[in-house]
Parts: C-alpha cells; sequence; structure tokens
C-alpha cells in the first residue's frame, strides 16, 4: 500500500507540487528580518503557498515596501503546476501589508466562486504584476470588478512577463 508522501500546509488531495517548487517554509527565515524592505523571488515554479500562510509571513515583515514572489514562473502550465496561491490571499495582504508599493504574485484565479468587493484595500500599492495567474475566461469582468476594488486607482496593473520594477 502506497501513501501519498505529506507536504506542510497542502491538504492531502491537493495536487503535489514540483519537486524543486519554493514554498513559504523555504522563505521562513527571512521572516526574522523585520526590517526587511525589497523581496525579489524568481524561480522556474510558482510559490507553493496558501493564503494564510503567505499572509502570516507578511506579518511578520510588515515593512516590506516591495513583494515579488514569483509573478512570472519559468514554466509549461500543467495540473500539477498551477498556483496554490488563491487569488482571495489579496485581502489579507492588503491588511498585512499596509504599505506595499509593489506586488507580483502568480495566483489562482480560475476556481468557480463569487468574488464580492472587499473592505481592507491597498492604501500605497503602485504597481501590481500578476503575469501567469490563471484566471477563468467566464469569471473575467468579475474578477475585474473584485480587483478594482483591492486596488487603488493609480495602482499600475500588468500581466506583462517583461515589466521591470521601478524605485
Amino acid at each position: 500500500n502506497m501513501s501519498r508522501p505529506s507536504f506542510p500546509g497542502l491538504a492531502s488531495w491537493d495536487p503535489l507540487p514540483p519537486p524543486d517548487a519554493i514554498s513559504i517554509s523555504d522563505l521562513e527565515p527571512l521572516a526574522l528580518l523585520h526590517s526587511l524592505r525589497y523581496l525579489y523571488i524568481m524561480h522556474d515554479h510558482p510559490i507553493v503557498a496558501r493564503d494564510e500562510e503567505l499572509i502570516a509571513f507578511a506579518r511578520k515583515v510588515p515593512r516590506l515596501r516591495k513583494l515579488s514572489l514569483n509573478p512570472a514562473p519559468e514554466f509549461t502550465p500543467t495540473h500539477e503546476s498551477l498556483p496554490t496561491l488563491p487569488i482571495e490571499c489579496l485581502p489579507g495582504l492588503a491588511e498585512a501589508l499596509p504599505a506595499i508599493k509593489a506586488l507580483g504574485l502568480c495566483f489562482d484565479a480560475s476556481q468557480d466562486i463569487e468574488y464580492r468587493p472587499v473592505s481592507t484595500p491597498f492604501q500605497a500599492l503602485e504597481s501590481a504584476r500578476f503575469n501567469y495567474s490563471p484566471v477563468r475566461s467566464s469569471k473575467r469582468d468579475e474578477i475585474a470588478l473584485y480587483l478594482s476594488t483591492l486596488l487603488p486607482d493609480r495602482a499600475e496593473v500588468s500581466a506583462e512577463a517583461a515589466d521591470r520594477w521601478h524605485d
């Protein structure tokens, strides 16, 4: 009888991450750097994270101004390599990182759920990169409305891999 390997933070029936994917637990030692202001991670696969893990990590580094967790992974999307981070993490990040100016994530917006306006929007966000985040096509308008309640009007939203981050 073969048992399925265990990965902390993933439900038992979630797709297994690629063996060399980076998880929030891999980044946890960085949370000791309470004055951390910039964190950029680039990798072949999406960061393996659940929303509560990422939000807990963000609360430990509240001075972050720029956070880029591999918004443009170098992978060929398959069911096994889709992002584990749901789009629903964004309001919690807005609360945990009130001074964040630039955010780059690869999240999953492909679920068939109802997206409702949020009460905790980003206050200081100027740039958002959600490059390779899968989106359910039937929910595009709803997701756009959801994002419009989260992001300041002045925020530049981009989905291009060649985007540059400016200080």
